[in-house]
């Protein structure tokens, strides 16, 4: 999608306030890695458990660092209604 497509359905600010830097969060890079690095664990341990203890263990794992992962990154997107300081009305 283009800023032009963004500019006639209303979704960006004015020019005028446009900002020279992005909001400047990060999703947690080693956390993120880390559940990453969990959920393949959890998939190779399902393969390699072929039906046993060690395929219902992996995949445990593999939802919890999913559930987790999810989590991690909505908190850092956040909702619609947070407004950051600099975006309030009356701020300098």
């Amino acid at each position: 999608m283009s800023v032009s497509d963004l500019k006639k359905l209303g979704l960006l600010k004015p020019e005028s306030e446009w900002h020279g830097k992005g909001a400047g969060r990060s999703a947690a890079p080693l956390r993120s890695l880390g559940l990453g690095a969990v959920s393949i664990g959890g998939c190779v341990a399902m393969v390699a458990g072929n039906g046993s203890f060690l395929t219902w263990a992996g995949l445990i794992a593999f939802c919890v660092s999913l559930a987790f992962f999810v989590f991690v990154h909505v908190r850092e997107v956040g909702s619609p209604n947070d407004v950051e300081e600099e975006d309030s009305p009356g701020s300098t």
